[in-house]
């Protein structure tokens, strides 16, 4: 469409330029024929003719013109449609994206959901420990409770360390009761 409105622009435009040339060619020998003929009727007939003539070729010329600026518009036209055309599918191609995106809201949404329900959850654990005012406090709890673990730690290996000496001290008194009563036994033998 493009090519045929810009090749009929262009015919149209070297017929009036063809015609126009002609027009000053044909105003010209008018010209001379006023000034040499004068009053020759023949010359008089042929000046009619040919200012008919130039008459008849500025309304081609008009004519050329009108079409020119016919094809122009059509041209125009041309563009504009291709130019919403294209904007056309510029849209076309934004809703399908659009509508693909529409397809994982309710993911989305589930997902949401989740997540508002999981932050629930350690807000509701993080008010359940005492010394515990917000989430910018867990830090220090924790490290109040690593201390508190080593100090059990250390007093756990300080009650097993008793555990050991007492364990040997009961395993000494043992000894020696069973010693003492092996004394006693042999003593009330011999008597």
């Amino acid at each position: 469409e493009r090519d045929e409105a810009l090749e009929a622009e262009r015919a149209a435009i070297s017929r009036a330029s063809e015609q126009a040339s002609l027009i000053l060619k044909l105003e010209s020998e008018v010209e001379v024929m006023r000034l040499t003929g004068g009053g020759n009727t023949s010359l008089q007939s042929q000046l009619s003719d040919a200012e008919a003539t130039i008459s008849r070729l500025q309304d081609d010329i008009s004519s050329f013109q009108a079409e020119a600026a016919e094809v122009k518009a059509q041209k125009l036209h041309n563009q504009n449609v291709q130019v919403l055309r294209e904007q056309a599918r510029s849209a076309e191609q934004r809703v399908a994206r659009a509508e693909a995106q529409m397809q994982e809201v309710p993911r989305l949404e589930e997902k949401c959901k989740n997540l508002e329900a999981e932050v629930a959850e350690w807000s509701s654990a993080v008010r359940s420990i005492s010394g515990l005012n917000g989430p910018s406090d867990i830090s220090r709890v924790i490290g109040d409770l690593q201390r508190e673990v080593e100090l059990q730690k250390q007093i756990a290996g300080e009650h097993s360390a008793q555990v050991i000496r007492v364990q040997s001290v009961l395993s000494e008194a043992e000894m020696r009761c069973k010693d003492a009563e092996a004394r006693v036994e042999t003593t009330e033998r011999s008597l």
